[in-house]
């Protein structure tokens, strides 16, 4: 089995929420020792040479993908998103459904980008 993953922070996510609870800690470990979690952003860096300005996800989406439809387009828009979301109450409207747009969209784009780095 493998995990793949774009930095750091599916991983580290884990982490956090097995110390957090006490739960699972060792097989956390266990998955990260085996080399489970596949960093597809340290593949890229390793092996490419790119004339953007950084290695993120959505700025090699040029190499790959059509593009982003949506008004959420980035990490931190999705987490203020859902924070401000958080902050009215949790209201029933739109915004979980357009946070999870994004991240189908994230997803769909991380398979994009594996299969870009195996056509090279």
């Amino acid at each position: 089995m493998q995990v793949w993953h774009f930095s750091h922070p599916e991983k580290t996510s884990l982490e956090k929420l097995a110390g957090t609870h006490g739960r699972a800690g060792e097989a956390v470990a266990a998955l990260i020792a085996e080399g489970v979690f596949v960093d597809l952003r340290n593949t890229v860096e390793d092996a490419t040479a790119t004339s953007l300005s950084g290695y993120g996800l959505k700025k090699l989406e040029t190499f790959y993908g059509d593009g982003r439809d949506g008004d959420i387009t980035d990490a931190m828009a999705s987490m203020g998103e859902y924070e401000d979301w958080r902050d009215r109450g949790l209201p029933e409207d739109d915004t979980l459904g357009r946070l999870a747009d994004y991240s189908r969209a994230d997803y769909q784009s991380l398979l994009d980008f594996r299969r870009w780095l195996r056509s090279l």
